[in-house]
């Protein structure tokens, strides 16, 4: 079952990466919000079962 969150990048070639890693399509994209700072918050549909990967994916860029 697919469920909606929210993810926030630097900028689109770590979201490109984000989706390759983690096999995210065009079509999960429902929309996006580019910030003041040039970080862009996504909104995107994925299976349940990945959101605790993208979540720790996402926890572990920010500590860098």
């Amino acid at each position: 079952m697919k469920r909606s969150m929210i993810v926030r990048v630097m900028n689109e070639m770590e979201m490109d990466k984000l989706m390759l890693r983690f096999g995210i399509t065009e079509d999960d994209v429902e929309a996006s919000e580019t910030h003041l700072d040039g970080s862009i918050d996504y909104a995107i549909s994925v299976e349940e079962s990945k959101i605790p990967e993208i979540e720790k994916y996402q926890a572990a860029k920010q500590r860098r």
